[in-house]
């Protein structure tokens, strides 16, 4: 019974630490002075930090699980799809023009795939 609860404290140690670590990772993602977007292989998008907020003038809630197309101007979704298909492990960058509800902002996105097959994307306004 000993081994089972030593067992038990070191399991809990080890689920603390790896919150506190996964905590220290959402300060970074959501302080960074960049805009970053979190989309799944796919395309749509689960997670935005505080500067892609405010790049995009959306709520949080408002992007998590909306396709990353649905950002861009009708017609610079076609390269914009393509451009995404494409992206591999290495670092891959484009331009494109985002519609933020009528108001076109050019932009440029550096993305990259990240082990788990999902995209990180930083997006810096270039107009």
């Amino acid at each position: 019974m000993k081994e089972l609860q030593a067992a038990w404290r070191e399991l809990r140690a080890d689920v603390d630490a790896l919150g506190a670590e996964r905590e220290q990772y959402r300060e970074l993602f959501d302080g960074a002075s960049d805009a970053y977007l979190l989309s799944d292989a796919d395309g749509v998008i689960r997670d935005v930090n505080f500067a892609a907020v405010d790049l995009l003038r959306r709520r949080r809630q408002a992007l998590r699980g909306k396709p990353l197309a649905a950002l861009v101007a009708l017609e610079a979704r076609a390269p914009f799809r393509a451009f995404l298909g494409a992206i591999r492990d290495a670092l891959s960058s484009a331009r494109t023009v985002l519609d933020r509800s009528g108001a076109r902002l050019a932009v440029e996105l550096s993305a990259r795939r990240v082990p788990s097959g999902a995209l990180l994307i930083r997006l810096r306004a270039t107009s």
